[in-house]
């Protein structure tokens, strides 16, 4: 029997291909946005287009990262007066 294997992009730990999860970044800029940008632009090569393989445990903690991330935001909104 033939057994595929991934080795995650973030942590480099080999689990079963079934298990992977892939995530390809998109850029929301036009490319003249992207340009006028150094910032942008050096986050662009940071996070290339290239899809990225990550393990379940992975995608957790991304997933984690982004609700902590956006409960300030909520929060904030919540507490303005109307």
């Amino acid at each position: 029997m033939l057994k595929m294997f991934c080795k995650c992009d973030r942590c480099k730990k080999q689990f079963e291909a079934k298990l992977a999860q892939r995530i390809s970044f998109e850029y929301t800029l036009t490319p003249e946005e992207t340009m006028k940008s150094k910032i942008v632009e050096a986050l662009a090569q940071a996070f290339p287009k290239t899809p990225r393989d990550y393990c379940p445990e992975c995608v957790a903690e991304i997933k984690d990262f982004i609700k902590t991330k956006n409960e300030p935001e909520k929060e904030a909104t919540e507490n303005e007066p109307e």
